[in-house]
């Protein structure tokens, strides 16, 4: 199915919804979750693009994870201040995805990412695999000096996350995913402090989706 084909939730039109780029904890499943929508129709809204000029990092503290740091983006300028010279990811665009919002929806996320105490939204550009730009937003996290590093849980979140962008139309096939430690059920990226600029470790595994998911990958492949 082509982006261009995405059918849109309760007859909405795409202009009048909001993409907002998920990057962190936010796949899927989870947005299902918080939203009270149903997969499928969560699934029905997504489209793979990118961030060009930002990378993932992670700062602050949150309490649903475990009183350790969830993710922001930051410019990717600052990746002269790294230990890794060039970030598995994105040295030029961060690979993720979108989801498109009504009103109602980005007021309930609003909630659930704290805003404006602890992120707050900011419009972004992203580029679908296709090539085309279009406007979206962003949820950033509020300026922290705190870091405690990512609870697995929350990077366990956060590969399901980034492994969306190769399953979600246009399908990228798993043979042309040109990274050694990324397929539709393993990931790997680098966790990076965003208060310093520095690379704090790495994270690998397994990718473990709920069953919805695992049929809307694998009808999808075998179709």
């Amino acid at each position: 199915m082509e982006e261009s084909q995405i059918p849109m939730e309760d007859n909405k039109e795409e202009s009048d919804l909001t993409w907002v780029f998920c990057y962190g904890s936010n796949h899927p499943e989870q947005i299902s979750r918080r939203l009270k929508v149903p997969l499928a129709k969560v699934l029905e809204k997504c489209r793979a693009c990118s961030a060009k000029g930002y990378i993932r990092a992670f700062m602050g503290i949150s309490k649903k994870w475990d009183e350790t740091s969830p993710s922001t983006i930051i410019k990717s300028t600052n990746k002269a201040r790294l230990n890794s010279p060039v970030l598995k990811d994105s040295s030029d665009e961060f690979k993720a995805f979108a989801y498109g919002m009504t009103s109602e929806e980005l007021s309930m996320m609003d909630k659930w990412e704290g805003v404006p105490f602890q992120y707050k939204r900011e419009e972004i550009t992203l580029t679908g695999k296709d090539g085309v730009e279009f406007e979206g937003l962003a949820y950033i996290k509020v300026s922290d000096e705190r870091f405690v590093y990512p609870s697995e849980k929350y990077l366990e979140a956060c590969g399901k996350t980034i492994m969306a962008y190769w399953y979600l139309p246009p399908k990228t096939s798993e043979s042309d995913i040109k990274s050694p430690t990324e397929s539709y059920f393993s990931v790997g990226f680098e966790v990076v402090n965003a208060t310093t600029g520095e690379k704090e470790g790495e994270y690998e595994s397994k990718i473990s989706y709920d069953q919805d998911t695992c049929d809307y990958i694998l009808n999808d492949l075998y179709d």
